[in-house]
């Protein structure tokens, strides 16, 4: 009983076995790149959802800033009006009136 190596069929057997693994090898690999790529078009879809939600924040700041920035402006000019007219009701102006009514009364 001694052996004289494989028979051409063993070895066949064993060829296409090794061949059966690299193409599972590299389908296998195939669907890993396409995971991968699959993944990294996701990545890019949520960080350009996120630019676009933060642009859009700001956007809304910018637009509240002008529009308190308008209010403020208007606020500031009805309340210069409202002390002109409070200095211009109060001046305390001395009038004819004032030295009118000296020597009107007796004691």
């Amino acid at each position: 009983d001694h052996w004289k190596g494989m028979s051409q069929q063993q070895r066949d057997a064993i060829m296409q076995q090794q061949l059966s693994q690299v193409e599972a090898r590299r389908a296998a690999a195939a669907a890993a790149a396409a995971a991968e790529a699959e993944a990294a078009a996701a990545q890019r879809n949520i960080h350009k959802t996120v630019m676009q939600q933060a642009q859009a924040a700001e956007e809304f700041k910018r637009k509240q800033a002008a529009a308190a920035a308008a209010t403020l402006k208007e606020q500031m000019v009805a309340k210069a009006a409202r002390d002109a007219q409070v200095k211009e009701l109060y001046a305390n102006k001395v009038t004819d009136e004032y030295f009118n009514q000296f020597g009107t009364s007796h004691r």
